[in-house]
């Protein structure tokens, strides 16, 4: 799975947020390779968000 994400106010937005906890509470995502990317205008590029 790659999830890909702009940086908001220096994370994830809340919605993607929910949406992953509901996935790890499934266990959907055991065993499976995931992965992220971010975007951001700031000189981090988005570092913050993967945090």
């Amino acid at each position: 799975m790659l999830i890909g994400t702009p940086e908001y106010a220096y994370g994830m937005p809340g919605v993607l947020k929910n949406a992953l906890d509901w996935l790890v509470l499934s266990g959907e995502l055991v065993n499976k390779p995931v992965a992220t990317i971010s975007a951001s205008p700031s000189e981090f590029g988005g570092s913050k968000a993967h945090a």
